[in-house]
């Protein structure tokens, strides 16, 4: 069993918890104070212990936990779709997230229209197949009504179908 510890409200853990719950990985959470991780890496947490081993960095974590408990089409087994999952899950994590910390209303625009456009034709990021990619959007889909969605409808009908999946419910519950 893995732990993820965070502290509370932390915007990174429903996304972990998302991916630990589509793949049915038994965890425990822990509440730890506010700036536990600041303090110990420089940067918010959540941190996941997994046996010994500590990681950190919601990336890495999302990463270790599909490959190492990841069935089915969450990570996928072609090397090029695998690239396309990095793809989407730094996209989210380095553009979008920084474009709208930053209110920067030109690149967000920028980038919603790219996300618009590439899911005008697709289910999920990589097409029919849920993977790990889309859980890195669950903070773009909590925030949803920072975002101008009345002209991003295949945006707005993403958030839906990913808020509409059974292991979201879970994980929205289970988080601290």
């Amino acid at each position: 069993m893995v732990q993820l510890r965070s502290t509370t409200g932390c915007v990174n853990t429903p996304r972990i918890l998302f991916a630990l719950e589509e793949m049915g990985v038994p965890y425990r959470t822990e509440i730890v104070p506010d700036g536990t991780f600041t303090a110990r890496y420089g940067i918010p947490g959540p941190e996941l212990v997994d046996g010994e081993r500590t990681i950190v960095e919601v990336g890495a974590i999302l990463r270790h936990v599909v490959r190492t408990y990841g069935t089915g089409s969450l990570w996928p087994s072609d090397r090029f779709d695998q690239a396309e999952v990095d793809r989407w899950l730094d996209f989210q994590a380095v553009r979008l997230a920084r474009a709208a910390a930053a209110r920067d209303l030109e690149t967000l625009g920028t980038l919603l229209g790219a996300l618009e456009r590439h899911l005008r034709t697709r289910t999920w990021m990589l097409g029919d197949d849920f993977t790990v990619a889309d859980c890195g959007f669950v903070p773009a889909m909590m925030k949803r009504d920072k975002f101008p969605l009345d002209k991003f409808p295949a945006i707005a009908a993403y958030f839906d179908r990913l808020g509409a999946r059974p292991a979201w419910k879970r994980a929205l519950a289970a988080t601290p």
